[in-house]
């Protein structure tokens, strides 16, 4: 009963937060949140954590989670930015371009060294082999979602 508790005060503001974030317009917000329960229940049960440490853990996740939409939301407007610039620089002679191919570099940079932080600060909740769990969970688990997403939009557009 304790872990049921802990789940609704952990989760539910890591689930709001995680659909803010990564909804599009075009995305259907129930099923985001649908998606992030579900991967929010399977790292409780994959990780085997006792309370203290989930509720630190999905503290830590969240803190991570809103820098990573940030860096992402600013790759979105640097990609939907860049029709403009494309045009604009042949005539300057491709300078924005270079100084524009050093801003992504620099905001990619910024994705790993988060990326990597994250994972370190874990080190104190959860054993190494545990972080590899983790790290190798969220990829099949990305993965797996945009497949099932890929072949449902497929079928639609097949119909």
């Amino acid at each position: 009963m304790k872990i049921v508790h802990v789940l609704l005060i952990v989760l539910l503001p890591v689930i709001f937060l995680q659909a803010q974030g990564m909804r599009r317009q075009s995305a259907d917000p129930k099923a985001l949140e649908k998606i992030e329960q579900l991967e929010n229940a399977k790292l409780i049960k994959m990780l085997d954590l006792n309370e203290e440490d989930a509720v630190r853990f999905f503290a830590r996740r969240k803190e991570y989670l809103t820098k990573m939409h940030d860096y992402l939301r600013q790759r979105r407007e640097f990609v939907d930015s860049t029709g403009e610039l494309l045009k604009e620089d042949e005539k300057a002679g491709g300078k924005k371009c270079r100084d524009k191919i050093e801003e992504v570099f620099d905001l990619e940079a910024k994705i790993f060294k988060e990326k990597r932080n994250y994972y370190k600060s874990l080190a104190n909740l959860i054993s190494p082999k545990q972080i590899l769990q983790l790290m190798i969970f969220e990829e099949r688990f990305r993965r797996e979602v945009r497949e099932k997403l890929m072949g449902r939009s497929n079928k639609k557009n097949s119909d």
